[in-house]
């Protein structure tokens, strides 16, 4: 919090080693308990004035930019589907409209995992939108660590936010194309190892969901 010029932070030590999400690890089943208990007792949101997730998505929109841009850098794929990625980037702010915290950074370092129990940790981008963000970002991060798409998705689909009625098949799509197309921005223009493995990830993940 901050209050009268001063900044105050408050940590909690979590034990716990990184998570491993890689097909039969034990720790799966209680990242994936986590992130729908969590789905669950964020919604509705606890946190007063919280930002949305959809001024990030849209200030980070990918498509259009890459199309502008870097046109020589896009794949035989990505061109051949360029109307209906750049259309995603155009949907995602009617999609991420939603009245929950979501975590928004999903990944093996931010999940601990100690005697069968999974933490999250790292919660600077900390947003609201839809229940079943978390359990999106967490597909794409089963599919980099080696899962194929329909299994990364059967893994996430009993999740609290992936059952609920409001969420569609056709939401879940449009944010794997603008998720692809904001870390193929970021790839493109500042490019780093670390983000390949995420980024190929997506990319199959898309490719599943516009099959």
């Amino acid at each position: 919090m901050e209050t009268n010029g001063w900044l105050l932070a408050g940590y909690t030590y979590v034990p716990g080693r990184h998570a491993n999400l890689t097909p039969g690890s034990p720790h799966i089943p209680a990242v994936i308990d986590l992130v729908s208990r969590l789905a669950d007792d964020l919604t509705p949101s606890p946190v007063p004035d919280m930002a949305s997730l959809v001024k990030k998505y849209a200030r980070f929109a990918g498509w259009k930019r890459l199309a502008d841009q870097h046109a020589d850098l896009l794949d035989p794929w990505e061109k051949d589907h360029l109307d209906q990625l750049v259309q995603a980037d155009r949907d995602i702010t009617d999609v991420l409209e939603g009245r929950s915290v979501v975590h928004g950074d999903v990944h093996e370092l931010n999940l601990l995992v100690a005697d069968g129990i999974a933490s999250l940790v790292d919660w600077a981008w900390a947003r609201t939108g839809p229940a079943w963000v978390d359990s999106a970002l967490l597909t794409i991060r089963l599919i980099a660590a080696g899962h194929p798409p329909a299994d990364a998705e059967q893994l996430t689909a009993p999740t609290w936010g992936m059952r609920q009625p409001t969420t569609s098949t056709t939401a879940v799509a449009t944010f794997a194309a603008a998720t692809y197309g904001m870390w193929r921005k970021l790839a493109v223009e500042h490019p780093s190892p670390h983000r390949n493995g995420p980024v190929h990830a997506a990319r199959r993940w898309t490719q599943h969901r516009m099959s």
